[in-house]
């Protein structure tokens, strides 16, 4: 009976970016900033947090009737179910470890290490704003870097400035989300980068298909991953060395268990604030194939959330053995943070201008616009002194009719290509 939900309280928070993320994510994720909170309250007297990115529900968001669902019910009984929604899910995991005087971990399966391994992440951003978060990342005891390869950037530029300052032991995995193409693209690309920069460990994502995939295989050195998705068939076809694993608790506890029974490494993404990065770390502690460095976004925030930060050396964090989550939260940020409701989404007007070398400029009017002109090989693919950026609305009649046009479709002045 202790185990019983009594209560649940929703609501929304905006997170501030540090500001190197701030001037990038603005192009492309404006609203990575808004989090909703969830408190779940047991019979017994335990409260549990958890926490989801608005924009990112990759995992299903908490419904009305997700909520009456949980109500009344056994949180341990629930507290499986997927489709409840990730910052639900999680506050419930909090309340029902607390309750039983347990980590999460515990809740998960037998702890296999102690450490985990966590990765900076960082979107594309021009090669001095790459430098700069690398810098924070080596001060604050990170040894991983999760980069974004797009062809609006020059990647070439962007290396070269993170080769003169980070050591020997520093990891670069690039993700390039399907924009190298195809083989004919991607192979001479990859080949030249492997050749040049020594700090790349992982390709992410290069290109799409199976044969395409195994092309890249056979052509380069560097093990390729792609995220778990449909996860039979992509082993049996063995297209790829490794994994990104996320998803609800279930989901990824039973993917990691198929991936270890085909001794295929991942590593786990769980996009959010340091709330969520303690939650991942409790299931790097039971997943014996979780041995790359996890993907939790947290870096990217003016402020934490946890009343201590998490501490990393040497490219490790200690997994929290406290109850539940093991954490304290910070109240007094939350309150701060909090915003009136109802949240009804974060899109603010923006012009996105990419020039190219011999000066054709295309325009967007959003990133995930910007994304699919890429992805369907309407642009250069991976060149040099290529330059991207956000126009600010400067009130004049250009920029109006501009941004009007990239509404409607990607604007090009003059041929890329020429």
């Amino acid at each position: 009976m202790d185990l019983d939900v009594v209560d649940l309280e929703r609501f929304t928070i905006d997170l501030p970016f540090r500001e190197v993320p701030a001037r990038n994510m603005h192009r492309e994720l404006p609203d990575f900033t808004f989090f909703e909170i969830f408190r779940v309250s047991l019979k017994g007297g335990a409260v549990g947090t958890g926490e989801a990115l608005h924009f990112y529900y990759p995992w299903g968001e908490t419904t009305d009737e997700a909520v009456e669902r949980v109500m009344g019910r056994n949180a341990h009984e629930v507290m499986w179910d997927d489709s409840i929604g990730y910052g639900l899910q999680m506050a419930l995991f909090d309340a029902v470890g607390k309750t039983l005087e347990v980590p999460v971990h515990a809740l998960l399966g037998e702890k296999v290490r102690d450490r985990a391994k966590l990765s900076w992440w960082a979107i594309d951003m021009p090669a001095e704003d790459w430098a700069s978060e690398c810098r924070e990342a080596l001060e604050l005891g990170y040894r991983d870097f999760k980069a974004k390869g797009r062809p609006w950037q020059d990647v070439y530029a962007q290396l070269d400035a993170l080769h003169e300052i980070v050591p020997d032991d520093f990891n670069i995995d690039m993700d390039f989300n399907s924009t190298l193409l195809d083989p004919e693209h991607a192979i001479p690309i990859l080949q030249r980068l492997e050749k040049t920069y020594g700090n790349l460990v992982i390709w992410e994502g290069p290109i799409d298909g199976i044969e395409e995939n195994r092309q890249l295989q056979q052509a380069v050195e560097l093990p390729i991953v792609h995220h778990a998705d449909s996860l039979g068939t992509q082993i049996l076809d063995d297209c790829c060395d490794g994994y990104v694993l996320g998803g609800g608790a279930s989901e990824v506890l039973q993917k990691g268990i198929v991936l270890a029974a085909f001794d295929k490494p991942f590593w786990l993404q769980m996009a959010g604030s340091d709330i969520t990065a303690a939650f991942s770390m409790h299931f790097a502690a039971v997943q014996s194939h979780a041995n790359w460095p996890a993907v939790n976004t947290h870096q990217l925030y003016a402020r934490n959330l946890l009343a201590t930060p998490i501490e990393v050396s040497g490219g490790t964090a200690a997994i929290p053995d406290g109850p539940g989550l093991g954490v304290e939260i910070d109240e007094d940020a939350l309150a701060e943070l909090r915003i009136s409701e109802p949240y009804e989404g974060f899109d603010p007007p923006r012009m996105i201008e990419v020039a190219w070398p011999n000066g054709a400029k295309f325009y967007y009017s959003t990133g995930n616009q910007l994304w699919r002109d890429a992805q369907a090989g309407n642009m250069p693919c991976f060149i040099a002194n290529v330059k991207t950026a956000v126009v600010a609305d400067d009130g004049s009649a250009r920029w109006r009719d501009l941004h009007e046009r990239a509404l409607a479709a990607p604007v090009r002045e003059g041929d890329a290509n020429a």
